[in-house]
């Protein structure tokens, strides 16, 4: 097992705690009649619990982008001037309409700060330039 856990990771970990956390508020809503209301409180606060937790791990992708924010940099630089470089060479309109789709979802994901979907997307023009 690495000693240390990846942007990507991390920001994955994040969306599955959000998803544990609406599951549990969906367990709630359906069985609130059957719960006291110590019960019910209880669970509210475990579902606060979980949205701290998947907010935290948001934080800390973040962190870990920044930290790692020159190597991204350049990862960005290159994979876009790679797809620059491949544009002026490719006679499929469809590997073209590929690229540019690639190249427009890094665009949403660095955009969007998308932590789980830059560094994918990062590899995706790559491929895409070099097919």
């Amino acid at each position: 097992m690495p000693d240390a856990l990846t942007a990507k990771q991390v920001g994955d970990l994040a969306k599955k705690f959000t998803e544990l956390a609406t599951r549990v508020q969906e367990y709630q809503n359906a069985n609130c009649n059957s719960m006291s209301p110590a019960e019910y409180r209880r669970i509210a606060f475990l579902i606060c619990d979980l949205s701290d937790i998947s907010n935290d791990l948001i934080n800390k992708a973040v962190g870990l982008i920044i930290a790692n924010a020159q190597q991204s940099v350049t990862d960005i630089e290159n994979a876009t001037t790679q797809a620059k470089a491949a544009i002026g060479h490719l006679k499929d309109i469809q590997h073209t309409i590929s690229l540019l789709t690639a190249v427009v979802g890094l665009g949403t994901a660095i955009m969007t700060g998308n932590v789980t979907a830059i560094i994918p997307s990062i590899a995706n023009v790559i491929a895409q330039s070099q097919s």
